[in-house]
């Protein structure tokens, strides 16, 4: 039975008890059947109650309807229970109090001195309680959190919202901990909602770096770190590299990015220090430490001039040149050429020559293909120890792909004629950048959704193979110079 039909029967019952009410003391003077003068003072007195209590019930199921209209027309926010129950026990109870006044003509007066006393004895004893009661309805009302919501009262572990009822309110902490705040305590201690009143919130740590690191290199650093996490990238405001302050340490960096959900707050600033500790190995930096004595500052550095001692730092930690010795990597440093990419600008473009490769040493860069309909699409990115041009430069075919820096970006570029003396000299080179081609091929098949553990490596060799032959050719070696191209290195 809908809501509508309920109502209707009520409407029709209150005017027929009401036409009953009117007209009942000339029809029972008629009647011969009701000659009982207890029939005829029962009937009217049960008509009259039930007209009130039909009444009192009408009204709350309008308010009610009232209630679930509003929240409709309001998505998000849902009136509390206890507000729906306080109102069909007021009506409920002045319905009562109507009764015995005009129905059975009862002064209440005296009824209600007596209850506003006994009241006023239990509002004393239960103050609190009451106080959490009325607390929990201005928050049902004002809705400064909802369940689902992160928040923090005081200097209380914060937690996620699962239940608010009359009195009090649950929250769970990361440690799956219940805490329960009596709602008088959230109506007199400030709180922090964490997802209010968006979604997401900024987040932020501090790292101490020598005051020797550029300003330029700090930031690609540590905003290359933040751009390779996707769950912060995701949300729409931008990340920020702040100089917090200077110590003895040194600079004090704040790095600040956002989180879209509370939750994964420590598991994304853990996958950003991370990121930002594999960027600084590769750099060459360290955590500033304290300081027992004071050192003569270094003079700055241009970006844009070559570093020695960085570049040969870099080197040593790239697996690709494990096996080379002190001698091969010093003339390795001198044949490299480091180039400081801008944000937005292109480091290969599709179709172009491919006469060198490059290593990523800071940043990170954003790969893009041509899809079938002619139009660039990304699908995937560079990070720091990464190279990429090596399959054009090694198989002789055009760029495929275009390389732009998503951040400021520094990578050393390796040309033609340095990478054919180390392959000569140092034959493993050529076979590990023939298993990184081996490896990126089969990454973007489907042979590796089906295939066995042991398939797997099986294609990944022959593959390798096939490269290093490929290699060969287009390289052109052969024995007659290889005495010579090894001696260019010595």
């Amino acid at each position: 039975m809908n809501l509508t039909y309920r109502l209707t029967i009520k409407v029709i019952l209150l005017i027929a008890l009401s036409t009953l009410d009117g007209y009942w003391p000339k029809f029972s003077q008629q009647s011969s059947l009701l000659s009982s003068a207890g029939l005829q003072e029962w009937i009217p007195v049960t008509s009259q109650i039930f007209f009130w209590a039909i009444l009192a019930s009408l009204l709350s199921n309008l308010t009610h309807h009232f209630y679930d209209t509003w929240e409709r027309q309001h998505p998000g926010i849902t009136i509390p229970k206890l507000l729906k129950d306080l109102s069909s026990l007021i009506i409920w109870s002045s319905t009562t109090v109507v009764v015995l006044s005009k129905v059975f003509e009862i002064d209440v007066t005296a009824l209600l001195t007596a209850s506003g006393l006994m009241i006023a004895v239990i509002g004393f004893a239960l103050r609190s309680m009451i106080s959490d009661i009325f607390t929990g309805i201005a928050l049902g009302i004002e809705r400064p959190f909802r369940i689902g919501d992160w928040i923090q009262v005081d200097e209380y572990e914060p937690g996620k919202v699962v239940e608010m009822n009359w009195r009090s309110t649950k929250i769970k902490t990361e440690e799956q901990v219940m805490v329960v705040f009596s709602n008088s305590i959230l109506a007199t201690k400030p709180f922090q909602n964490y997802s209010s009143p968006q979604h997401y919130f900024r987040d932020s740590f501090t790292v101490p770096l020598d005051s020797s690191i550029t300003v330029h290199k700090a930031e690609r650093i540590f905003m290359s770190a933040i751009s390779q996490v996707s769950e912060t990238m995701r949300v729409k405001e931008k990340p920020e590299i702040r100089i917090s302050g200077f110590s003895s340490r040194g600079t004090l960096w704040q790095i600040l990015y956002w989180v879209g959900d509370y939750s994964q707050r420590y598991s994304i600033r853990h996958e950003i220090q991370r990121r930002m500790l594999r960027n600084m190995h590769y750099s060459g930096i360290t955590i500033a430490s304290e300081r027992i004595e004071f050192e003569q500052a270094q003079s700055s550095r241009s970006e844009n001039m070559d570093c020695p001692n960085d570049d040969l730092q870099f080197i040593r930690t790239l697996p690709l040149f494990g096996s080379l010795n002190e001698s091969e990597l010093g003339w390795l440093q001198h044949e490299m050429k480091r180039i400081f990419f801008r944000k937005g600008s292109h480091a290969v473009k599709v179709g172009d020559e491919g006469e060198s490769l490059f290593i990523v040493q800071e940043g990170n860069f954003d790969i893009s293909i041509l899809n079938t309909e002619g139009n660039m699409v990304s699908v995937g990115h560079l990070i720091l120890g990464t190279f990429f041009g090596e399959m054009s430069l090694l198989t002789g075919t055009p760029r495929h792909a275009t390389i732009t820096a998503e951040v400021d970006s520094i990578a050393y570029e390796l040309g033609r004629d340095a990478l054919t003396v180390l392959f000569n000299q140092r034959p493993e080179v050529l076979e590990e950048l023939s298993s990184c081609l081996a490896e990126r091929q089969l990454q973007n098949s489907d042979f590796l959704k089906t295939a066995s553990e042991t398939e797997v490596k099986t294609e990944m060799a022959t593959l390798a193979q096939e490269f290093i032959g490929k290699i060969k050719r287009v390289f052109g070696f052969h024995k007659a110079h290889q005495e010579e191209l090894r001696n260019k290195i010595h």
